[in-house]
């Protein structure tokens, strides 16, 4: 990330790769319903230096989700306004719901600003739905939690 010019330094990488790793946690929920939506340039960077990594990608995926995500970018011909308006809360929603106190700071200043002003669709970069609902570490750990 930071070769690419997506980070300033070490320190802002893991910053930008803990948002990530959050926002892909969600990626087993998402389906045809519930559109999960990249929600800003500096989480698509972040998920683009993490695919270009691909055999350290790859390994990821199958062990965490049990199979391969695909990267999604966004056809703004195929998806209205309301549809990713709606992606953009089910995506908060779901992080702030999983993440509690815990939600990165990140998100936590994206439900701020949707919630006064609304984060405009112009912001989304990708999108994930996945129709793959292997159960897979992250998926168990998650089911977990929402149990407890």
């Amino acid at each position: 990330m930071i070769r690419e010019g997506w980070a300033e330094d070490k320190a802002q990488a893991n910053f930008r790769i803990d948002a990530l790793l959050q926002w892909m946690a969600g990626l087993p929920f998402a389906g045809p319903e519930n559109l999960y939506v990249v929600l800003n340039r500096d989480l698509d960077n972040a998920f683009h230096a993490f695919v270009l990594n691909t055999r350290f990608y790859e390994v990821f995926c199958r062990e965490n989700f049990g199979f391969f995500v695909h990267h999604d970018p966004l056809d703004r011909e195929s998806i209205n306004e309301a549809e990713l308006k709606a992606g953009i809360k089910h995506t908060l929603t779901f992080l702030s719901d999983v993440f509690g106190a815990d939600l990165h700071p990140d998100f936590s200043e994206l439900i701020s600003v949707n919630d006064s002003v609304g984060i405009s669709v112009s912001a989304i970069t990708c999108f994930r739905q996945c129709y793959e609902r292997q159960q897979s570490k992250v998926t168990q750990l998650l089911l977990d939690q929402a149990a407890a």
